[in-house]
């Protein structure tokens, strides 16, 4: 048995616990062939991972603290719709949506 804590953000309005982010950007939305996501908060390994309305891994990709990071979506897999991200932490996940219009 192993206790671990964890925090969870939903659509980015509401911590629980201990909020591992102080500020998360991700931009533009809608998108059309860029992303960028910019996160500062405390030290710590992050990823951002993008899903489909299905729940269909897209991308995974990690990001680092206090640097923006691009998110190529020129990928033909990647369509034109709404999707789902994840900015996951060591303690927290903060998930919201993206609309991508190619």
């Amino acid at each position: 048995h192993t206790d671990q804590e964890f925090t969870i953000v939903v659509f980015g309005q509401n911590a629980i616990g201990d909020n591992q982010f102080d500020g998360i950007q991700v931009y533009p939305n809608p998108a059309t062939e860029n992303l960028y996501v910019n996160i500062t908060g405390k030290n710590g390994s992050y990823r951002f991972i993008m899903t489909d309305v299905s729940g269909k891994t897209i991308l995974e990709k990690p990001l680092f603290l206090n640097e923006t990071s691009h998110i190529d979506l020129s990928k033909p897999e990647i369509a034109s719709g709404l999707y789902i991200y994840q900015i996951v932490g060591e303690k927290s996940i903060h998930i919201g949506k993206v609309f991508i219009n190619k």
